[in-house]
């Protein structure tokens, strides 16, 4: 009688992630302060329901401050997701 097939298990304990450059601690850093700064004026009501458009004002407004650290600036009609920077993505995209 032919053994039962063992039951496959596959897990992560990191990723690696390769890129061409990455910028002075210090200038995610300023990206880190404009994220929170930005958190304290807009909260999401959840999904569907953010606004657009008073988030951009608001995040444009953060430059006076903030200066633009990190990203570059777009109108959403430009914007590119082909390459960014690692590091930004994942401070904006997953809130790091």
């Amino acid at each position: 009688m032919p053994a039962a097939p063992a039951k496959l298990s596959v897990c992560f304990s990191h990723v690696h992630m390769y890129c061409n450059a990455l910028r002075e601690p210090e200038e995610y850093r300023r990206l880190e302060d404009k994220l929170n700064d930005f958190s304290k004026i807009c909260s999401a009501g959840g999904a569907g329901t953010a606004d657009v458009k008073a988030g951009r004002e608001a995040w444009l407004g953060l430059q006076v401050k903030h200066g633009d650290p990190v990203a570059k600036v777009s109108t959403p009609e430009d914007y590119s997701p082909i390459g960014q920077d690692i590091v930004e993505q994942l401070l904006v995209g997953l809130g790091w």
